[in-house]
């Protein structure tokens, strides 16, 4: 037989209990911030590449990438907070009235 997981506890039959504790549900920050890094990166890019391939002066490139960094963090860090907030509500609504909402429980 292979060696087992010192990790994992077998019960009856094929139910396997995981002794590890994972902290996945507070990890949304993370994705938010790849998403978010990933998308800020290609937006700039292409706004820079796109100010240099029209033979835009050097001091216009620069003004337009810094614009459009800024702009760019100051939309996500706005839906950041509405989907925040919107969260919040949906968590309250389904606290107070757990029956009525549709709640992922």
């Amino acid at each position: 037989m292979g060696e087992r997981c010192p990790h994992i506890t077998e019960t009856t039959g094929m139910a396997r209990h995981h002794r590890e504790r994972h902290r996945t549900g507070r990890i949304g920050w993370l994705r938010a911030a790849v998403l978010g890094a990933n998308d800020g990166i290609v937006s700039t890019a292409s706004l820079v590449l796109g100010m240099a391939a029209a033979q835009a002066t050097h001091s216009n490139v620069v003004v337009a990438g810094v614009a459009g960094l800024v702009a760019g963090a100051m939309s996500m860090a706005a839906g950041e907070y509405v989907s925040v907030q919107s969260d919040t509500v949906v968590k309250i609504l389904c606290h107070v009235y757990p029956l009525r909402a549709r709640c992922n429980a």
